[in-house]
């Protein structure tokens, strides 16, 4: 092997090495690019559970006024079956 060829192997060989391991880094399976997806994707599931959490709890609180509170489960019937209490006054109106 000649003097040139080498220096050509000793000079590009870890320079072939070194941006193979960048490329693995950030392009790779478990590189940063997939690393930043998935904390975005974390960072969504979080967000989502929060909010379900939330509506969970509302409709819970729901669920406890209907099953104590008379006056709750009325309105509801009222809104749910377009009930009318007895002596109400009703207003139509015509479009």
């Amino acid at each position: 092997m000649d003097l040139l060829a080498r220096r050509l192997l000793f000079t590009l060989l870890p320079a072939l090495v070194v941006v193979g391991l960048i490329h693995s880094t950030i392009m790779g399976d478990n590189g940063l690019l997939r690393r930043h997806r998935m904390e975005s994707d974390l960072d969504r599931a979080h967000r989502k559970l929060a909010s379900m959490e939330a509506e969970n709890a509302r409709i819970e609180r729901e669920v406890r006024q209907l099953r104590t509170d008379e006056t709750t489960v009325r309105r509801a019937a009222a809104e749910e079956l377009l009930l009318v209490p007895p002596g109400s006054v009703v207003y139509r109106f015509e479009p």
